[in-house]
């Protein structure tokens, strides 16, 4: 049977008679954001609250054995930055871990690994110099405690994130993590996007580890971009938290990547790298006493600083040359216009020769 197309149907709503629905659903995620927080869950809170107000941290020791407790605090340090800040520390994270045998319970521990995905290397920023990496604790703890979840016997999914650091957290959690993510999309042609479903990143793609993950990317986009024009990519490196970002095991960080793949790319970089360089990085030619030159300079090693040197001062000498060419043709100087060209041929050779000779004469 054949029936007739269905006409459009047009209905008109009334704003007034809209308002009950926006109750319901805010009613809806009150009620979804307070599950599981009875009375126990919200007396453990406000216990917590209290040492933050009082700094009476002398308590969390006794508190923290019971789990609804541990609940409270991770859930905390996830929706208060300022409570963060006052309870997280190294030996309160190991504390938590000692106290609550055999281990902790499922939502405490997908708070830190939550939390862990959020700041990443910001940690460290809760531990003092003594304490060694806070991030480093939080790593091992996750994995240690990941290993304590039997996946047959606990209600756990293939893609839950608990499952996920179980299997996977000994490369997805290091510090150099974010690079082996960018290098497996790369690799197998994905995106970004699609290697965080992959690892199942996907809901924890919106914090510190993510962003470090997309610094990565924009290096290995570095190796494409336009040797003469100004990248779109160098606007993201130009961001204070993209540039300071990690980069491997070895202290470097983004910024340090970007620029020694500019620098080994090409042996003469055109006027927009340099640019950008100077914006990242500073003046190499500045005395290596200078912060920037110990934080940007330094760890690219002699050989890249003498290069990009030689660019800036070729770049210098162009721009004086220049200025000097145009004064004498907008003062229609007639003795300065008739030496400049030899002038011109001098400088730019004693230039060159420049370098060969101090190298020559300190050897």
């Amino acid at each position: 049977m054949i029936l007739p197309p269905l006409e459009l149907v047009k209905i008109s709503w009334n704003p007034v008679s809209l308002e009950p629905w926006v109750e319901l659903t805010e009613s809806a995620k009150k009620i979804e954001d307070n599950a599981g927080r009875g009375d126990a869950y919200l007396k453990a809170e406000e216990k917590l609250l209290d040492v933050v107000r009082s700094r009476n941290y002398g308590v969390l020791s006794v508190l923290l054995k019971k789990r609804v407790a541990v609940r409270a605090l991770t859930q905390l340090w996830l929706d208060d930055s300022y409570v963060l800040k006052r309870l997280m520390s190294p030996r309160l994270l190991e504390i938590m871990v000692e106290v609550q045998q055999p281990r902790l319970g499922r939502v405490p521990l997908l708070n830190i690994l939550q939390l862990y995905f959020q700041e990443f290397d910001r940690l460290d920023h809760y531990s003092s110099e003594n304490d060694g990496s806070m991030r480093e604790l939080f790593e091992n703890v996750l994995v240690d405690q990941a290993k304590k979840f039997d996946i047959f016997s606990e209600v756990l999914m293939a893609d839950d994130l608990i499952s996920i650091i179980k299997q996977q957290g000994d490369w997805v959690l290091k510090v150099d993590g974010p690079n082996q993510v960018v290098s497996f999309a790369i690799k197998n042609g994905i995106t970004l996007e699609g290697a965080f479903s992959k690892f199942g990143l996907k809901g924890v793609d919106n914090g510190r580890y993510a962003d470090v993950c997309r610094a990565h990317y924009y290096i290995e986009k570095l190796h494409e971009i336009d040797e003469k024009e100004w990248s779109p990519v160098f606007d993201e490196l130009l961001h204070h938290d993209v540039s300071k970002a990690p980069y491997g095991r070895e202290g470097k960080r983004i910024g340090h990547a970007a620029l020694e793949v500019l620098i080994d790319r090409v042996s003469e970089a055109s006027e927009a790298w340099q640019d950008f360089m100077l914006s990242l990085a500073g003046d190499p030619r500045v005395s290596s006493r200078v912060k920037s030159y110990r934080e940007w300079w330094a760890p690219l090693g002699d050989q890249r600083v003498e290069k990009v040197r030689g660019w800036f001062s070729k770049q210098d000498l162009r721009l004086f040359l220049q200025a000097l060419e145009q004064y004498g043709e907008a003062t229609d100087n007639a003795e300065l216009k008739r030496m400049f060209p030899a002038r011109r041929t001098f400088l730019e050779g004693l230039f060159v020769m420049t370098p060969w000779f101090l190298h020559t004469s300190s050897s």
